[in-house]
This record gives structure tokens, sequence and C-alpha cells, in this order.
């Protein structure tokens, strides 16, 4: 829409007034914002340029778009600009910053749990998991917030929706492997890629989950995520 000559810029809102919520998944708590306003006030002025200048693009849009983020805690739906590919080539490259990553993450997944579609979630979900594995508990706690947000949003058809399940799952089990909410979030995890797959009765079966996407550049991590917090 224009407005006397001038794009109109997407409206900002609350995290959850950016997702949709398609489901409830019984006995765990969605929260859009939490690892958000915790990630917030640790990024320093030149993560925020690194991550607006990381893409080729607008980087002074972008980083008016992060400043504003950055303060309010409100984003867009969608993000806006060419800021989603400077989030995703930080996705990918800062391997050893995790403050700057998991933002990144969370802000794509976030932008993911509306009606905006990119490819990629379901490795953006590992990445996530790693960064705030090195974080610590509390980015931990706040990541599982965020991944039942995931779960509750994607369509059942949406291949992304059993990875967030097995995010949900790894991501609790890294903090309790002993919390009794496991065995029935497995059982869910296997009813969600039965249909999303449309193999049914057939999963699971030999790559029952991986095969389901052909982003396969995170399969070996997911994997190693799995028989660390899994195993048992």
């Amino acid at each position: 829409m224009v407005i006397e000559g001038r794009a109109q810029e997407p409206a900002r809102m609350a995290p959850a007034g950016a997702v949709t919520a398609r489901r409830r998944l019984d006995g765990w708590k969605s929260d859009p914002a939490g690892l958000l306003d915790w990630l917030r006030p640790q990024l320093t002025p030149t993560e925020l340029d690194s991550i607006a200048r990381a893409d080729f693009g607008d980087a002074e849009a972008n980083l008016k778009i992060l400043r504003d983020i950055q303060a309010t805690g409100l984003i867009s739906q969608p993000l806006g600009g060419c800021l989603p590919s400077s989030l995703e080539f930080v996705r990918w490259t800062a391997k050893t910053d995790h403050v700057m990553r998991a933002f990144a993450c969370a802000l794509l997944l976030l932008e993911a749990a509306g009606p905006t579609w990119r490819d990629g979630d379901e490795a953006t979900m590992e990445i996530l998991i790693e960064s705030c594995l090195a974080l610590g508990d509390e980015a931990m706690a706040r990541a599982v917030g965020l991944l039942v947000t995931m779960v509750e949003a994607y369509a059942e058809t949406r291949h992304e929706l059993p990875f967030a399940h097995l995010g949900v799952l790894i991501a609790a089990a890294a903090r309790d492997p002993r919390d009794p909410r496991l065995p029935r979030l497995v059982e869910q995890l296997i009813e969600a890629a039965a249909v999303a797959s449309g193999y049914g009765a057939d999963v699971p079966r030999v790559d029952w989950l991986l095969d389901q996407t052909r982003y396969d550049s995170k399969h070996k991590e997911w994997r190693k995520l799995a028989a660390r917090y899994l195993g048992e």
C-alpha cells in the first residue's frame, strides 16, 4: 500500500501477535518472545552492524530495523526489506558468536511462525539449539518456549512440523533427560511425521524424519544431538 507517495511500513507488533497458533502442545508453554527478549540486551552495536551488513542489500535500512527490534522487542510480519537474507547469512557463518547467531535464528523462526514462508527452517532450528547450548541453561529454557511456538504454528502438512517436535524434544531433554513429558513428545513427533510425510503407518523407518527435507546440511548435527541427548 502507498500513502502520499510513500510505501507504508509493515506494522510492528509483539512476537505473540506475529505468530499463528494452529494447535496447542499439551503440557508445554509457548513463549514467542522469551529468547528474543533475553538476547536483545546482549547484542553490541558492532554485532548489530555485522548482522545488517552480512549480505548484499541496504545495510542502513537493516540496521534501522535491528535497532528498533533491540530497543522495543517488536517485529513486523514479514520482517521487511533485505533483513531476512542477512539473518540467513549470519545463521550459517556466525559459528562462534552464539548471541548473534541465536538472535538471527530466533528472528527467522518468528517470521516462519507467521504467514511468511522461507526455506530452511529445519536447519535454523538445529543451529538455534547449538547456539543456545553454548549460551547455557537460561537460553535453552527460552529456546524450548520458542520451539513450542513453532510446533503450534506449522500446518500439519508442513515437513518442518516434525522437526519442530524434534527440536522441543532435544532441547527439553538437554535440560532434563528425566522430564516425564518426553515419552509423549516422542509419540507426537512420530504422529506428526506420519501425517507430514504421507507415509502413515510406515513411520518410523530408516531415515523416517531426515528424508523429508532436501536441506541435508544439518543432518549430521541433528543425529549428533539425538545421540547425545536422546540415547537413553
